[in-house]
């Protein structure tokens, strides 16, 4: 059991590296071990491409490997049916895998639901399921999110003081956090569909939401939440690359010449936008995003109970005031209150990093 959860682990961490970029399929991860030694690896990258089993067996077929009567540790069930791929199934079967285990069966595709254990059973081939399941579910909430809800993940993300600020009175935020939680906030970046931010971060802090400090070959898209301002065409965000999306109301949401990769959706604001533009990213190809502010937008997402996932970073300062990162979301009463479920910590370096997840239905 400990070498099936180790395997697992590794599978864990090849699958990762597709998180953001593999929508509408799942980040998937294995691993196929002969003899002790690992002697194929490999990730799902990208939709359309070979799914993570395929590429762990190529892997050991590149390297001269005898794969016959191995062991494939798989972070999801196996597809076993024909889309932009065939099945998987087949491949493993194809290949003589004696054993496969899986961290979670995936029975959020009803294509799938169980189908892609029994064929590997009927085949001869032992099937063992459930190692490290919650881990497993933990890499594909996005997907889980996506097929349950039929939505795009929305995950929130701020820096803020030890007293709960993320800038000062007059609108300072440059840095609140070190360094190393910078260059994690890139990997979360890369690790989504699209960074949004709201119209008045835009102005004020003039963004780029461009994913610098990690290297990544996914490049999300970016959103502003425009509602009725009028945005200067001189933005970072509305220049150079990536896809640039503005959600606005009525007006034209841009003064002057719209540059040819920004493109303009038109959702109101007020009842249930983001439920509405939530639904719709997916139609545009986005299936999860990471929203950076500011306090207004994020409290209009908590008070709709569409936030899948937080991320707050604690620096070790004091301001006395300044701005929050979440505006009024109509609480009065501590039985109300929003809690993360299954909160986990991290250091990055002065910081701490608080993750949870809300809004939890899978």
């Amino acid at each position: 059991m400990k070498n099936d959860e180790k395997y697992i682990r590794k599978a864990f961490k090849l699958g990762a590296k597709g998180k953001g970029s593999t929508f509408p399929n799942p980040p998937v991860g294995a691993v196929i071990v002969k003899d002790g030694r690992i002697i194929g690896q490999g990730w799902h990258r990208k939709k359309g491409e070979a799914h993570a089993e395929v590429n762990a067996i190529n892997d050991a077929i590149a390297s001269g490997e005898e794969i016959r009567g191995a062991t494939m540790f798989v972070t999801l069930e196996p597809c076993c049916h024909y889309g932009n791929t065939p099945p998987c199934t087949d491949a493993i079967i194809a290949a003589r895998i004696s054993r496969v285990v899986i961290s979670c069966p995936d029975e959020f595709d009803s294509r799938v639901s169980g189908e892609g254990i029994r064929k590997l059973k009927d085949a001869g081939i032992r099937v063992d399921t459930g190692i490290l399941a919650d881990t497993g579910a933990e890499l594909i909430e996005q997907y889980i999110v996506q097929r349950q809800q039929k939505r795009a993940f929305l995950s929130v993300k701020w820096a803020q003081s030890i007293d709960g600020y993320i800038a000062t009175a007059s609108g300072d935020s440059r840095w609140i956090s070190g360094e190393r939680s910078r260059k994690f906030a890139h990997k979360l970046r890369s690790e989504h569909g699209a960074v949004a931010v709201g119209a008045r971060t835009a102005l004020i802090d003039n963004p780029r939401l461009t994913v610098r400090a990690v290297r990544s070959h996914h490049k999300p898209a970016r959103i502003v939440i425009a509602g009725d301002t009028k945005l200067p065409h001189e933005l970072n965000v509305l220049s150079g690359r990536p896809r640039t999306i503005v959600v606005y109301n009525n007006e034209k949401p841009i003064a002057g010449e719209r540059a040819s990769n920004v493109e303009l959706l038109k959702i109101h604001s007020g009842k249930n936008f983001w439920q509405r533009l939530l639904e719709k990213l997916p139609e545009l190809g986005i299936g999860s995003i990471l929203l950076e502010g500011g306090g207004k937008v994020i409290a209009s997402a908590f008070k709709e109970g569409v936030v899948d996932r937080v991320y707050c970073f604690i620096a070790p300062m004091i301001m006395g005031e300044g701005i929050k990162p979440v505006g009024d979301i109509g609480i009065e009463h501590i039985k109300n209150i929003l809690r993360l479920e299954n909160p986990k910590t991290r250091r990055f370096g002065q910081d701490i990093m608080i993750t949870g997840r809300l809004n939890n239905k899978s």
